[in-house]
């Protein structure tokens, strides 16, 4: 591979990275271009390793090649999220290829590099079926965008019984988990707004779909508290245009509202985790990866 053919784009981005120091209205520009730009830089990778696959047919370069599409399709994605909005395509593509299939792929490559016999083959397999389960896990997900967003804007009171620093704190008490474990972002910023102490959290919530329940509170979006019979019809929220309201009850009763504003990053904490395994799984292909680049490099 000829890397002087990347120095010109590489010297371009340290310009504009540069250059960005100097103001935070640059800095927030930069960030912004860096999807696009990282998208671009690894198409180009990969057309070149695909380009010497060809010349010399060598099956490691093949998955690399492959590993690096994923790469550039995940922050192509970013870039797209950044550009248009929320789509859940968008979504699904980012967290297939970005967050669980680039490490493995690559890594697969490294294992035909290195391996001999049975082993690149046999991890293949396990790698192909693995990946179309993923992708079925993938798609048979339900989304919520607006668990991605750690952009509280405000807590609203159902009535002047309770305080909206009272409903944010029972929210907080009931999405906290021991030592802040698996929290998703949604739940770690209401957490954090109300100050909660995680590492004195004894109790995880149970997650439910479109939100969490602890004791006798309950946390979520409208179709949690529709699937367990609380009725929000008497509730009116502000309009919070890509987001949605999420309720706070206890008792079967609506004690109020948290808004958020949209997510300006796209993250896995948009998948519903009862409707999909893929969260579960996602450590497996990271892992996967990981060995087999690292016990590359030791090699």
């Amino acid at each position: 591979m000829n890397l002087k053919r990347f120095a010109g784009p590489a010297l371009l981005v340290l310009v504009a990275f540069g250059f960005s120091l100097l103001s935070p209205a640059a800095v927030e520009a930069f960030a912004g271009m860096l999807p696009t730009v990282t998208s671009l830089l690894a198409t180009v990778f990969a057309i070149t390793v695909f380009a010497r696959w060809r010349s010399n047919g060598r099956r490691y370069l093949l998955f690399w090649g492959i590993g690096l599409v994923f790469y550039a399709l995940g922050t192509a994605m970013e870039a797209a999220f950044g550009l248009f909005g929320w789509s859940p395509w968008i979504f699904r593509t980012y967290y297939l290829s970005g967050a669980v299939l680039t490490a493995a792929w690559l890594g697969q490559g490294t294992i035909f590099l290195l391996a001999k016999r049975w082993l690149p083959t046999a991890s293949l397999v396990v790698l192909s079926l693995a990946t179309l389960y993923g992708l079925y896990e993938v798609g048979r997900a339900e989304l919520e965008p607006t668990f991605m967003s750690d952009r509280l804007v405000s807590t609203i009171s159902a009535d002047n019984a309770t305080t909206s620093d009272q409903v944010l704190k029972l929210a907080a008490e009931t999405v906290a988990t021991p030592g802040g474990a698996l929290m998703d972002v949604w739940a770690r910023t209401i957490a954090a707004e109300a100050q909660i102490d995680l590492d004195q959290v004894t109790q995880a919530p149970q997650r439910l779909g479109y939100g969490v329940g602890k004791g006798d509170a309950l946390v979520g979006t409208r179709a949690l508290m529709e699937q367990q019979g609380v009725d929000v019809a008497q509730v009116t929220t502000p309009p919070s245009p890509g987001s949605a309201p999420l309720y706070v009850a206890q008792n079967g009763r609506i004690l109020g509202t948290i808004l958020f504003a949209p997510a300006l990053e796209l993250n896995g904490s948009a998948l519903v985790r009862t409707t999909t395994n893929i969260r579960s799984l996602t450590p497996f292909f990271n892992v996967y990866g990981t060995l087999a680049l690292a016990g590359g490099a030791i090699y």
